[in-house]
């Protein structure tokens, strides 16, 4: 039997003749019928006809045309060359008609160019083709070609479609057995259901996959943080955005893909050292056998001598690229780090709080922990040592220290009473006690206490007419009280002790109206305490009110000076209780008030305060009697407390072989020790 040979051209030209083309010449009784047109159940037709009159066939060219159009003809039909038999002419297909579909055949025989015999039109609906088998799908890739093999397809493409999970596949080629196609870049699983249509009639294949990707090696085993590495094996996909390599459950970022390679860069930030790699390529999952190891950073070096909250640069190898991941500790405070890239770090010193001024410096990244193997120096003069949660009023004394311990007295009005911070300056840690108040009352009053070197004994004024002067005992923890202090009630004084005695003045009203007599706010004022006595002394020299001031004492003589009164004081002044006297010295570089002061070495020194008028970035001063000159003095912390930023509230605990400087930073103070070799330079 010959060959079948088909020509479908779109069925969309169709063909409206009511004759074939071509001249039709036909001799006397010769004749060509459709005898037989049989629909088989697997598919297909089978067709006979018969020629009767004339000649043989013989060798002419013979066959049927069939159409979906009711006038089949050469230019729009499938021609079938069919088998001639005698006088009869045969053909047979299992393939290649559209399933339920009409069509329309007629039988011609081809004598010669300009002689052609056609056969009456006669119709059949097809089964389609046979049905298909699917023996075999080999596995295959994401956009790569796979070949289908099978039975009862066909060549003509057109006719076939092929779909993965629901996805259309492109048909490259095909013929009766072999269908060759991409598999669609769009599937969601590895192993999708394959279903083939073939003129109608459909066949599934439950067994496809995807090959499974295979990781040989890995470009490095040991690298940096954002260090770019290369996975070998195949089956990859060559498609960046369908693949994932994860280091430690981390995506990478992919830089290029190919089916045996798939370069990418590792994480700027991982949790710990040694991580997995796994790749997810044609939608499966694949570890690699062995593991990635990030290198141990290393510090080099830093600055020498550096500030507490001062911007250093660390400089290393092996750091991560994302500053929060670098956590850099001095000591057992964290670091900011400002900037960071693989080779430095750009970090603030903390402020602290430091037991010793060599704190450890380390790195903890991942699960490393590295130490500095150089020595860190802090340079500051003053060094943030711990902090204190407490609402300690800076008006008036509220603070001594009694045998080299610091005392500091927080209202606790709601409870009627006193909660007693105590500071060890040797443990540098606090402690606490509570004291009662001697009386209710003293919540609507302004206190100053002060403290008596000469016999340990400690006192507190209130801003009240009467019963105004106490004696407190650390011993009992309880008040006494005393000879009422007889002058007018002012809060917001100054008192100091010289030798023996307590002395109080200055100050404000507590009740302001603005038409009090403020002559009596200048009179001064001794007690002594052996003979409960007040006795008033000279006035000072100036006239009016005036709070929160400054006041020290260098040897057997109190200066005074700052405060305010309607507008600020920048005058000093110096009594010496043995001729009863005052005398103007040089005027404070600024007027303020709200300041901490304390003695040391025969020097006085003064801190902070709300600046009136003066210099604001000017902070710390030291005072010299001999020369009778203040000096400007580097402040605490320039970087740490700015103009912005610094604190009215302050308090100085000067202690035998040290000095405390408080410094609120609500609702914290925070203490700062100094180092009095440079202190005193």
């Amino acid at each position: 039997m010959k060959n079948c040979k088909f020509l479908l051209l779109p069925l969309l030209l169709l063909s409206f003749a009511c004759e074939p083309e071509g001249e039709v010449s036909n001799t006397p009784n010769e004749k060509l019928e459709i005898t037989a047109v049989e629909v088989p159940e697997e598919g297909g037709v089978k067709l006979k006809a018969k020629y009767t009159g004339g000649a043989s066939i013989g060798t002419s060219e013979s066959g049927f045309l069939i159409s979906t159009t009711e006038a089949p003809n050469p230019s729009g039909s499938i021609d079938l060359q069919g088998t001639i038999a005698g006088n009869e002419i045969y053909f047979a297909t299992t393939g290649n008609l559209i399933y339920n579909t009409q069509y329309y055949v007629r039988a011609y025989i081809k004598h010669s160019e300009t002689r052609i015999l056609y056969s009456d039109i006669k119709s059949f609906v097809s089964l389609g083709s046979k049905l298909l088998e699917i023996s075999i799908i080999e596995k295959g890739l994401l956009q790569d070609t796979v070949r289908i093999s099978g039975k009862y397809f066909t060549e003509n493409s057109h006719y076939i479609s092929v779909h993965f999970d629901g996805h259309r596949a492109s048909v490259i080629r095909s013929n009766d057995s072999i269908i060759n196609c991409l598999v669609p870049a769009n599937i969601q699983r590895y192993d999708p259901v394959v279903k083939v249509d073939v003129y109608g009639k459909t066949a599934t294949y439950n067994d496809f996959a995807l090959f499974t990707p295979t990781i040989t090696s890995l470009s490095e085993n040991t690298a940096g943080l954002g260090d770019t590495l290369t996975i070998h094996g195949d089956y990859f996909d060559f498609e960046n955005s369908r693949n994932k390599v994860l280091v430690g459950e981390k995506e990478t970022i992919i830089l290029s893909s190919s089916r045996q390679a798939i370069t990418f860069v590792l994480p700027t930030s991982l949790a710990v050292s040694t991580n997995a790699v796994k790749l997810l390529s044609q939608l499966q999952e694949t570890t690699f056998s062995g593991t990635v190891k990030i290198q141990k950073p290393v510090i080099n070096s830093i600055p020498g001598n550096i500030r507490a909250y001062e911007t250093i640069e660390i400089a290393g190898e092996d750091f991560s690229k994302e500053k929060a991941e670098n956590e850099v500790f001095f000591g057992e405070n964290l670091a900011e780090v400002l900037e960071a890239s693989s080779t430095k770090l750009i970090v603030r010193v903390p402020i602290g709080p430091y037991e010793n001024r060599s704190p450890k410096l380390r790195i903890e990244l991942m699960d490393y922990i590295v130490a500095f193997e150089g020595e860190v120096k802090l340079k500051d003069v003053w060094l943030f040592k711990n902090k204190l949660t407490a609402n300690i009023n800076s008006r008036g004394s509220q603070y001594f220290v009694h045998n080299n311990l610091g005392y500091t007295f927080e209202r606790e009005d709601e409870n009627s009473r006193f909660k007693v911070h105590v500071l060890d300056p040797d443990k540098e840690s606090w402690s606490n006690f509570y004291v009662t108040y001697p009386r209710t009352a003293i919540q609507q009053e302004d206190m100053a206490i002060v403290y008596n070197k000469q016999s340990g004994r400690i006192f507190f004024y209130f801003s009240a007419e009467e019963k105004n002067f106490y004696e407190f005992s650390l011993q009992t923890k309880s008040f006494s009280l005393k000879k009422d202090y007889p002058g007018v009630a002012r809060g917001a004084s100054a008192v100091f002790s010289i030798h023996n005695n307590i002395y109080l003045g200055f100050g404000r009203f507590m009740h302001a109206t603005g038409y009090e007599d403020v002559a009596p706010l200048s009179h001064f004022w001794s007690y002594n305490p052996d003979t409960d006595e007040w006795k008033q002394m000279a006035d000072f020299p100036l006239q009016g009110s005036r709070s929160d001031v400054s006041s020290f004492i260098i040897g057997d003589k109190a200066y005074v000076g700052n405060g305010a009164s309607h507008t600020g004081n920048n005058d000093f002044w110096r009594y010496y209780p043995a001729s009863n006297t005052w005398d103007r010295m040089a005027d404070f570089p600024g007027a303020r008030t709200y300041t901490s002061f304390f003695e040391l070495d025969g020097k006085a020194y003064v801190y902070f305060g709300t600046v009136l008028t003066g210099n604001p970035d000017e902070t710390a001063f030291r005072y010299d009697p001999t020369a009778n000159e203040w000096i400007i003095l580097d402040p605490v912390n320039d970087l740490y407390y700015t103009y912005f930023i610094y604190p009215d509230a302050s308090i100085a605990l000067r202690f035998k072989d040290a000095v405390y400087l408080g410094i609120l930073s609500w609702p914290h103070y925070e203490f700062f020790k100094a180092d009095l070799s440079k202190l005193k330079m």
